[in-house]
């Protein structure tokens, strides 16, 4: 699904990303870590064709990710820090229009809005930034892509409500979604995979164990 190979960022004072190479297959969950300022932030940025790296290689399905933008956008959803949203929208409407574009069914609208806690009927322009850090998440739900990238996307859900994302991630992995995290410290056991940052470099990568054991807990769950 994924490969990355020498990738890096150098923005004119400082070294984002020093030569990151990583590979995760379809359906694979990665949970990447480290120190704020190492990296974490603008890997995840240019994996959404958000920022332009300075070198190297990122394919996504089969497609160049810094050659074919477009195409690779179509691949993805995107759930970050950057909140700009429609405010003359409801919350249905809004996630009715994402599942449109992306030619998911207009039902996955409403069942990305109950995953996150969000009234379908709010205007958007009455949503606090916690709220509105929801509909974020919310709509890469509804997009339906098979690339889900989170960045610090679980910050603004209560507890129920990570559990009840968390399982629907595990589902969604087991059709193929693949899922690339940043906020460790709330999806514990989510990914089968943690690869730590420092210095623009990867300097650990290991299976995580907590996989095996949440798969059957969330299953039994959801069931």
């Amino acid at each position: 699904m994924i490969t990355i190979s020498g990738l890096t960022k150098t923005f004119e004072h400082r070294t984002a990303l020093a030569g990151v190479d990583l590979s995760i297959d379809r359906g694979g969950s990665v949970a990447v870590s480290g120190p704020d300022r190492e990296g974490r932030a603008t890997l995840m940025q240019i994996l959404a064709t958000l920022v332009r790296p300075s070198s190297g290689t990122i394919v996504i399905g089969g497609l160049d990710a810094v050659t074919d933008v477009y195409r690779v956008r179509r691949l993805l959803a995107y759930a970050g820090p950057t909140r700009i949203l429609p405010n003359r929208l409801r919350v249905d409407e809004y996630l009715r229009f994402v599942a449109g574009a992306r030619d998911q069914p207009s039902a996955g609208a409403g069942i990305a809005a109950d995953l996150v806690g969000l009234d379908r009927n709010a205007p958007i322009e009455a949503l606090a930034d916690e709220a509105r850090g929801r509909l974020t998440l919310a709509a890469a739900i509804a997009a339906g892509a098979g690339l889900l990238l989170l960045d610090h996307a679980f910050d603004s859900l209560d507890a129920a409500a990570r559990d009840r994302v968390c399982e629907w991630l595990v589902a969604a992995r087991q059709n193929g979604t693949t899922v690339i995290v940043s906020d460790t410290e709330h999806v514990d056991g989510l990914c089968d995979r943690n690869v730590v940052l420092r210095d623009g470099c990867i300097v650990e990568s290991a299976a995580n164990a907590a996989w095996d054991q949440a798969v059957p807990r969330r299953q039994l769950v959801g069931a």
